[in-house]
């Protein structure tokens, strides 16, 4: 090759080096400016299910917090709970959420301000490992780049997390047309009371028989994120409280995961109540939704049953 042809070599490797350079410089301010523009418009939500985890993120100071999945979104009502005047209760339960998301938020809260009262209900199978629990930390992505204490736990979601979440876009792109309703003012008729969301209706079927499972597979990081969720609590001064929510079911059984987690709570001091069939609420399915939840009035006895063991008053 004569140095005419190692001259015009170099020129068009520079210029298809010239070229991928300019087109990483455009993918990365495309990726910027969108990512921006997304989280513009996520955090000036209103309303919803995306504002409420922003507000127990970056907000609230309640004196006592409930954490937990639809189950605690749905059962407990913060007027009923607060059992002295000026007392603030906020319910950050989120549907379809499991014990990392409730560790990653309370990360949050107890970074900036200490909660007199922490409630977290518990599920039976709360343990058992389940590769979508880990897939719904989806939900924290926004809030990993201003809370580094939320990070350890998001960085759960996948080994290559960190990676991913050089993106701007990343942490918004399966929510973008939620985003999007929020910001047209959609969910402004999604009304909550402190967080807590009523359900309305009644579960018209007889009580049914809870099925034993088989044995399942224990996500022992699950377990250990269960147990820093107290262990933090308790090192902080916060009076916490596991409870097992009703269910219009009748249990022969212990689940494992509930054996474990009172166990857990047992050894750090923490009070752990199982009233997942407390016969108070086996009786009457009008105060259920479905089986699993119960509706506003259901919520409202069971808030009182709440208020008064934490009080020292139930009978």
């Amino acid at each position: 090759m004569n140095s005419k042809e190692v001259n015009i070599s170099k020129s068009k490797t520079w210029a298809l080096l010239k070229r991928a350079l300019a087109f990483v410089f455009i993918v990365f301010i495309a990726d910027l400016l969108t990512g921006e523009a997304l989280r513009h418009f996520y955090f000036r939500q209103e309303s919803g299910q995306l504002y409420r985890t922003t507000y127990s993120v970056d907000s609230t100071e309640a004196d006592a917090v409930i954490f937990g999945s639809s189950r605690a979104n749905h059962h407990y009502k913060p007027g009923v709970l607060a059992d002295k005047p000026g007392m603030e209760v906020y319910n950050a339960g989120r549907e379809g959420n499991f014990i990392f998301y409730h560790y990653g938020v309370l990360s949050a809260v107890l970074e900036r301000h200490t909660p007199e009262i922490v409630i977290l209900d518990f599920v039976r199978g709360e343990f058992r490992y389940n590769s979508s629990n880990y897939d719904r930390l989806s939900s924290l992505l926004p809030y990993y780049r201003d809370h580094p204490e939320m990070r350890e736990t998001i960085q759960l979601k996948s080994k290559l997390e960190q990676l991913k979440l050089a993106s701007c876009i990343y942490p918004f792109n399966s929510m973008i047309l939620t985003v999007a309703a929020a910001n047209a003012g959609m969910y402004e008729s999604d009304k909550d009371e402190n967080g807590y969301i009523p359900l309305h209706g009644e579960w018209g079927e007889e009580i049914g028989t809870g099925k034993v499972p088989d044995l399942y597979d224990i996500d022992t990081t699950a377990v250990e994120t269960y147990r820093s969720f107290l262990e933090d609590c308790v090192r902080a001064g916060t009076e916490v409280y596991v409870f097992c929510s009703p269910v219009f079911l009748n249990y022969t059984y212990e689940d494992l995961s509930v054996t474990m987690g009172r166990r857990i709570a047992e050894e750090l001091g923490v009070s752990f109540i199982d009233l997942s069939n407390e016969p108070r609420f086996l009786s009457d399915p009008g105060l259920y939704w479905d089986v699993y939840h119960l509706n506003d009035r259901g919520a409202e006895k069971y808030s009182e049953v709440i208020a008064a063991i934490i009080s020292g008053d139930d009978k």
